[in-house]
């Protein structure tokens, strides 16, 4: 493509995750318009502005010094292309020391592609200026946009020789999750698909169940904290509360699995595969449906690592 540099950058709902081959970075997707010229935190924030007179606190810089209620939403069906996904791309950027030209390949929910993904990737083509902090960046950009789900897939099975003939992923990721099916190589459109159904749907309902069998309010990382362990102290008394979790994710995961049984009619065939953050939690409730769902590796780098793979090693 003519680009110098290749550099895969997965600005989710709830973590900004990128890597240039060499490194990662991470960032927590939140993005706020700061207000007024004045400097934040002395020299340590890093300010993100493309326009005149308008800047962008994000990640740590925007939980410090942002309105709360300001924060940009990220779990719109515009997050993508929106000002405060763009102030995190630009911050990635900055965070990777990239200018000149660049291949950038981007994700957006599987469920959302088809309408997405071309004005994005029309958003990213050609030349972006941009300060990050104190440091004036310019680059000139060739995007190519893709689903994150298959972003996924790629990372877990890219540096195979050989694929599987019937091949099927699904991303569990903080606000939605994406899924795709891939048959000798090529993406199945009507087996691809999403639901807006993460990890912070089950946060919400442990919410409303630990406060009316427990009395118990906490934060929201607080309960993402408990989803992962299974134990929550209150008030100096520690409690299991797996047993409760599983109940909980399998009643609210009930979208998910009635759209891969529409959607995946063949499921028996088919290798299916589980990653993103969200993996651990909801592989048990997929296993009901398809019980040969097997974890993915990865993690939460599973889309960034699988994009930047995509882009340098299966290019079409």
């Amino acid at each position: 493509m003519g680009s110098e540099r290749t550099v895969a950058i997965d600005v989710g709902s709830g973590l900004t995750k990128a890597t240039d081959g060499n490194r990662r970075e991470l960032l927590a997707s939140v993005a706020v318009r700061a207000r007024g010229e004045g400097r934040y935190g002395g020299d340590r924030a890093k300010p993100v502005s493309w326009r005149e007179g308008e800047r962008w606190l994000v990640a740590e810089d925007a939980i410090a010094f942002g309105d709360n209620q300001a924060f940009s939403n990220t779990c719109s069906r515009e997050w993508a292309s929106s000002d405060g996904w763009r102030a995190l791309l630009y911050a990635m950027l900055g965070r990777l020391g990239v200018s000149g030209n660049i291949t950038l390949v981007t994700g957006v929910p599987m469920a959302w592609y088809q309408e997405l993904g071309e004005p994005l990737r029309k958003m990213l083509q050609g030349r972006h200026r941009f300060f990050y902090g104190a440091t004036s960046i310019e680059v000139e950009i060739e995007p190519r946009v893709v689903p994150q789900a298959i972003g996924a897939l790629y990372y877990h099975t890219g540096k195979l020789a050989e694929l599987p003939a019937k091949l099927a992923n699904i991303d569990c990721g903080t606000y939605t999750s994406g899924f795709s099916a891939i048959y000798r190589d090529r993406p199945v459109v009507n087996a691809c698909g999403g639901v807006a159904l993460g990890t912070s749907v089950i946060a919400g309902g442990l919410a409303e169940y630990l406060k009316r069998e427990h009395h118990f309010v906490t934060d929201v990382l607080t309960y993402h904290e408990i989803l992962q362990s299974g134990i929550v102290e209150v008030r100096g008394r520690k409690i299991n509360v797996k047993q409760a979790l599983r109940d909980l994710t399998l009643l609210l995961s009930r979208p998910l699995l009635d759209a891969l049984e529409q959607c995946w009619p063949n499921r028996d065939e088919m290798v299916v595969y589980v990653g993103g953050g969200g993996a651990d939690l909801f592989l048990p409730v997929i296993r009901h449906l398809i019980p040969h769902a097997q974890k993915m590796e990865g993690g939460v780098w599973a889309v960034a690592e699988g994009m930047y793979l995509l882009a340098t090693v299966r290019q079409d």
